[in-house]
């Protein structure tokens, strides 16, 4: 037993990084020269932070864009971003939704639909209130500041693409907008069918009880098993316009099943691997030079990590930060974190906060301020910190070894529902 502590013990010594002995833990103190305050007003980015982020920009040929989840400034930032990446010649932006939504979502964009009373209004006809909240068909229309930002690289000639899996709550909608597609005899001939499929789907949606794996598991194994619904699916595909929304919607229920089997981990390596492959194509097809062309991407942070992802996979960030290096460009790769949030009347401050995301990066979160936007540069970092004599931190390194660059809001809210 001593031998094999002793063993043990001098296997520990070793393993210790080089510089380990005689570093410092980081204080933020240390963080706090990677930090700087900006501001947005009309004509752009101001401030110390804003002048690297600006710089950045422009040295950058991909923009990635990792947001939170229903934070209103966030969108705000969006939104800017857009105005300074249209003034370098930035044109594509991708957004993180299923094939049959994207396609959607530029058809709004070729017949002027798309705006937030057209978007609100498709929401309301297809949201579905159930415990835990209200869910709409296309998460990237739910809030009206997304819409705004979306509209806005619309309005200045932009294409959208799109890269992400459709929710369970999108079937109806795009039931709707496949039989919509066909022509007029056809729809004569399948017209029973349709009805058919959109009353069963009713029926599902009526039973579900809440978003978790056991009442999605309860609707995937009905839509699996129902003829009716893979019938229509499969007589949809009469119109070339409808394949891809037809193979979205059966991937969704390959991912969805996926999640209601409790399969995590499986679930999030496919849908990283559908979604490069997915990318890929959509690049290939527009004939997008890596060269020269220039791409914002705006998805969920986790899912625009430049490594790892907290989801087990490497995913799109990753993918896009080796094509821009192998094209000998550069990449940028931004996540969106917030501090202080008012909930009701309290501003709350999650620095203090102890959920795992917050608790394990409340040394960046730290640096956030109530009155002003803070960048948080962390390329330098890397240098400074990664290689300088300090004591690694477990979530410090995770972040810097996925971003760039992080925004820290000033005190937010809730994003504006637009439904």
């Amino acid at each position: 037993m001593k031998k094999l502590i002793i063993l043990l013990l001098a296997i520990s010594f070793f393993s210790l990084p080089q510089n380990a002995f005689g570093q410092d833990s980081i204080t933020i103190q240390d963080l706090e020269q990677f930090s700087h305050t900006f501001s947005i007003e009309a004509d752009g980015f101001h401030g110390e932070g804003g002048k690297i982020l600006s710089k950045a920009i422009a040295d950058a040929h991909i923009t990635m864009l990792g947001e939170d989840v229903g934070s209103k400034l966030e969108h705000h930032f969006a939104n800017a971003l857009i105005n300074e990446l249209d003034q370098n010649n930035y044109k594509t932006m991708v957004l993180e939704t299923g094939d049959g939504a994207g396609q959607l979502i530029n058809k709004m964009a070729r017949n002027s639909e798309l705006t937030s009373q057209k978007v609100k209004a498709l929401n309301q006809k297809y949201l579905l209130e159930k415990k835990g909240g209200t869910f709409v068909p296309i998460l990237e229309l739910r809030n009206l500041e997304a819409i705004q930002s979306i509209e806005n690289a619309h309005n200045r000639g932009w294409s959208f693409l799109s890269v992400g899996v459709e929710p369970w709550t999108s079937y109806k909608m795009l039931a709707d907008d496949l039989y919509n597609n066909l022509l007029p005899n056809n729809k004569q001939t399948y017209q029973d069918l349709y009805q058919e499929t959109t009353a069963f789907l009713d029926q599902q949606y009526a039973a579900i009880e809440a978003h978790n794996s056991n009442e999605v598991h309860k609707l995937i194994t009905q839509l699996t098993s129902a003829k009716c619904f893979n019938d229509f699916l499969d007589k949809m595909t009469i119109c070339e316009g409808n394949r891809k929304t037809v193979t979205a919607i059966q991937q969704s229920i390959k991912y969805w099943g996926m999640y209601g089997n409790a399969q995590y981990y499986e679930k999030n390596v496919w849908s990283a691997k559908q979604d490069k492959m997915k990318l890929a194509e959509d690049l290939k097809n527009k004939h997008f030079d890596f060269k020269k062309d220039k791409l914002f991407v705006k998805m969920y942070r986790n899912h625009l990590a430049k490594s790892m992802a907290v989801s087990g996979a490497f995913g799109v960030g990753n993918m896009l930060l080796e094509m821009a290096n192998y094209h000998g460009n550069e990449s940028l790769s931004i996540g969106v974190v917030r501090r202080f949030y008012e909930d009701g009347d309290t501003v709350k401050d999650l620095s203090q906060a102890t959920d795992g995301f917050n608790k394990t990066y409340k040394d960046l979160v730290a640096l956030g301020k109530k009155d002003e936007w803070v960048l948080v540069d962390l390329r330098p970092f890397v240098k400074e910190i990664y290689y300088g004599n300090y004591i690694q931190n477990f979530g410090l390194y995770k972040m810097f070894t996925r971003y760039d660059m992080l925004v820290i809001p000033k005190t937010d809210s809730k994003a504006t529902a637009n439904y």
